[in-house]
């Protein structure tokens, strides 16, 4: 594959791992495109990499603050050198009780992959996930946070991340939609769908490796700096796309992102039928 599409394929898989768009999918497409062997669980685990550390510098002050805070929580009150933050106590509450059913859903990842190199599902699946971004503009926008969440709500919240094992479903766009039914805050529900993402990546890493070490992979000097280049460029394509969730669809809401998996869903449709 040439220099320039290894970059592009990399930045593409950062991309979409935390824009509403599912990085599965783009990946599969974008083997079809470029004529890749979809399954390289080394250059998966390398992405992968880089997409966590990007959303840890990214999210890094803000998953300090929640554990400093948890950490305070512990401490007698006479001993503590500040107020406990209520929202950041009720965030880790929350977060506890979501993180099992997302969990318990990731553990069938590794059979969900087999539909990533079925263009015929992830078509299926992009069409899914574009009605689930869809949906919520119709919905009336809530204020909700941590501290009025209740435990169901974090179930479901965190059941529905696990949909995201699907290739072609986004875990941005499933907890958005299930944040939005339960009432929460837009900016809210973004912060924690990141949260998130770190045990979830977490995971499926650990899967990734499993894959490494069951078939070793024959690896060339171009190809190592071929993976390397796009675990660099999904680095910058993780952060790239957390910062502009936060600054631009947070504001203008994700019914933009539902027309585009549509249209990603016809191009993997017509990949489908043509190769």
């Amino acid at each position: 594959m040439d220099w320039l599409w290894t970059i592009l394929y990399g930045f593409v898989a950062g991309l979409s791992e935390f824009l509403p768009l599912s990085s599965p999918a783009h990946q599969s497409i974008s083997a079809a495109v470029f004529g890749l062997a979809s399954a390289a669980p080394l250059r998966q685990f390398l992405i992968r990499a880089a997409c966590l550390a990007g959303l840890l510098s990214s999210c890094g002050t803000q998953i300090n603050k929640l554990r400093r805070d948890a950490q305070l929580a512990k401490q007698p009150s006479r001993r503590r050198k500040r107020p406990v933050d209520s929202r950041s106590i009720a965030t880790n509450r929350l977060l506890k009780v979501a993180v099992f059913p997302m969990v318990i859903g990731l553990v069938f990842y590794r059979r969900a992959t087999m539909w990533v190199d079925s263009l015929a599902m992830v078509t299926v699946f992009l069409i899914i996930n574009g009605i689930l971004l869809f949906l919520p503009q119709y919905i009336r926008s809530g204020n909700k946070d941590g501290r009025n969440l209740t435990g169901l709500d974090g179930l479901i919240i965190g059941l529905s991340g696990a949909f995201s094992v699907f290739p072609g479903i986004s875990r941005m766009s499933t907890i958005h939609f299930a944040a939005a039914v339960r009432g929460a805050d837009k900016n809210y529900a973004l912060q924690f769908a990141l949260y998130l993402s770190v045990p979830a990546l977490i995971i499926m890493l650990i899967f990734d490796a499993a894959a490494i070490f069951a078939g070793i992979e024959a690896l060339s000097f171009l190809l190592i700096i071929q993976y390397l280049l796009a675990m660099a460029a999904a680095y910058f394509g993780s952060t790239f796309a957390i910062s502009v969730m936060r600054s631009l669809v947070v504001r203008v809401g994700y019914a933009g992102f539902a027309y585009y998996c549509w249209g990603m869903a016809l191009i993997s449709m017509i990949l489908y039928l043509t190769t």
